[in-house]
């Protein structure tokens, strides 16, 4: 298993302050409108915490399997080191909305299957799923570059799945 935190750093490393800016423009133009600041949202694979320390909401959660999640979270945010797939550490039905950015491409088909319905698990009747992903018909090249991306996903990839 190659270590995450390095991965990670050696390809954001250089872009933390920018990314940071551009997190929080997107969290309070578009994805803030998605969720209630009464929501309880869970970010998957939260990463180095950008959506969910720039989304308001009542109770927030971050999962990732990188231990530095806990160097990232803010103090509001309860950060969780464990699988992002299976969410054991997440109760039935507790979620009103859940995040995922940039982390289906990181699986395998059956592993977003079974992502998929451990989300579904947690999310509250009428909860909310929002996906961020690559999208290979448009940026193809650049989907590649990664020797951690595994699936091929567009714009109608999990459409089609159902």
């Amino acid at each position: 298993m190659y270590n995450l935190n390095k991965v990670y750093e050696r390809r954001f490393g250089k872009e933390i302050k920018f990314r940071k800016k551009m997190w929080k423009v997107l969290c309070n133009k578009f994805f803030q409108k998605y969720v209630s600041d009464k929501d309880i949202v869970l970010d998957i694979a939260a990463g180095y915490c950008e959506f969910i320390n720039n989304i308001q909401a009542s109770k927030k959660f971050a999962i990732d399997m990188n231990p530095s999640i806990k160097k990232f979270a803010e103090k509001n945010v309860k950060a969780i080191i464990g699988d992002a797939v299976a969410l054991k550490e997440i109760p039935d039905k507790s979620i009103d909305t859940v995040f995922v950015s940039n982390f289906y491409e990181h699986l395998t088909k059956e592993q977003i299957i079974e992502s998929l319905k451990q989300t579904h698990r947690v999310l509250r009747d009428n909860g909310k799923l929002l996906i961020l992903q690559p999208n290979i018909r448009y940026a193809y090249r650049e989907y590649w570059m990664f020797f951690d991306h595994i699936t091929p996903l567009d714009h109608d990839s999990f459409i089609r799945s159902s």
